[in-house]
């Protein structure tokens, strides 16, 4: 999954200002791995650095490691608006990054840019306008590609959920991937180039439409020629059907937070399915089934993740809060914990305690036994979740 994250978003770059779906849809994407500590998230950023920087020639698509302010993003848009920025430790920056309330303007701009970024790649961007024009004039971006694609350990990308701000539109542009293996065994693999089949094909898609030898231009000009990959005859029922699908899902989770990650279903699967087929036909690309087959179980899976995330971790206040962090205790523990136990590992609560422990039993969201032992001995309470609960 990390490889998969990193190569939709290194594609999609390359393939950026080229080519559009049907309905213009453009490469742009932006990804989240999740992997804990050891797992070898490093290791696709790195071999995407090489390839653009040593092996296919396109150093100017890779963006810094960090984004300071927003500002400094579009200004990296502009002179490059086909860009790929890598960010390690993801879930930390979106933790501030999307504080309002605390952190410091240059930061949020950043959120809030990429969140019309996202929807500007077949478009113009115009920026915003400052008082003093002369020195901060607006900055117009022409079609930018903006792809991101973060990596993280999940506590820190769930712990950015804990505020329900971070649950809006912004968010619902994100796919998420998460790692099948969190603690692989130690690889020693032995340094070797990539294959040239590969860096053929990535050069052919970064290739502008007519050939130019012009990898990109600046995001002052628009693109030459834009391709447009069509769809199948079978893709094109698909796409209906799926259309279909999603307005009546929408209807089924109408008033929750689900609906924002539903309502991008069709987009994002569009995006990833238009990226696959342009990497198996870089010349004559046509969105098949085998594309949108990969396509939505990438996009579903992330919604399916992103769900799983609010419920367990988005609160709307206080009282919430420390009732999502009792049943995450109890869920870590293996859904089980006898009261001297949880009591321990909830020293947080404080005088909440009782108040938090009777609103999870009157809601049904934990279940109390109290366990006579079989000869002397104290009766013991144990905590436990339904047998129902989903995750």
């Amino acid at each position: 999954m990390l490889a998969i994250a990193a190569s939709l978003c290194a594609i999609g770059t390359l393939a950026g200002r080229k080519y559009r779906s049907p309905t213009n849809l453009r490469t742009n994407l932006y990804m989240v791995s999740l992997a804990d500590s050891g797992a070898g998230k490093n290791h696709s950023r790195q071999v995407v650095s090489r390839i653009f920087s040593d092996l296919i020639d396109c150093d100017d698509r890779l963006g810094g490691g960090k984004i300071a302010s927003g500002s400094g993003l579009l200004t990296a848009l502009l002179r490059s608006p086909s860009i790929l920025f890598q960010l390690d430790e993801f879930g930390m920056f979106l933790t501030a990054a999307a504080d309002k309330k605390r952190s410091p303007r240059h930061l949020t701009e950043i959120i809030e840019h990429m969140t019309e970024l996202f929807t500007s790649s077949n478009d113009v961007y115009r920026g915003i306008e400052y008082a003093d024009q002369r020195d901060r004039p607006r900055k117009s971006i022409i079609q930018p590609c903006l792809s991101i694609h973060g990596t993280t350990v999940p506590g820190h990308f769930w712990k950015a959920l804990e505020s329900s701000s971070a649950v809006d539109g912004s968010l619902a542009r994100f796919i998420i991937c998460e790692s099948e293996e969190h603690y692989p065994d130690s690889q020693h693999p032995p340094e070797k180039a990539p294959p040239e089949l590969l860096l053929d094909l990535m050069r052919r898609i970064a290739t502008p439409v007519g050939g130019s030898s012009a990898i990109q231009l600046n995001g002052e000009h628009p693109p030459a020629e834009i391709m447009t990959v069509t769809y199948s005859e079978e893709a094109t029922a698909f796409i209906k059907a799926l259309e279909k699908k999603t307005t009546d899902k929408l209807n089924a989770v109408k008033g929750t937070p689900y609906t924002a990650l539903w309502a991008r279903r069709d987009e994002l699967s569009i995006k990833v399915a238009l990226i696959h087929a342009i990497g198996r036909n870089p010349e004559e690309p046509v969105i098949d089934m085998v594309d949108f087959d990969f396509a939505l179980k990438i996009v579903e899976s992330s919604i399916h993740l992103m769900v799983e995330g609010i419920e367990r971790f988005v609160s709307d206040n206080m009282a919430e809060s420390y009732s999502k962090r009792v049943l995450e205790v109890i869920r870590k523990a293996g859904g089980v914990m006898n009261k001297s136990a949880l009591y321990k590992q909830t020293l947080f609560l404080g005088r909440d305690r009782d108040t938090t422990l009777k609103a999870l039993l009157g809601s049904e969201a934990l279940v109390e036994e109290i366990i006579q032992p079989k000869g002397a001995g104290r009766p013991k309470t144990i905590y436990r979740l339904p047998s129902d609960v989903p995750f």
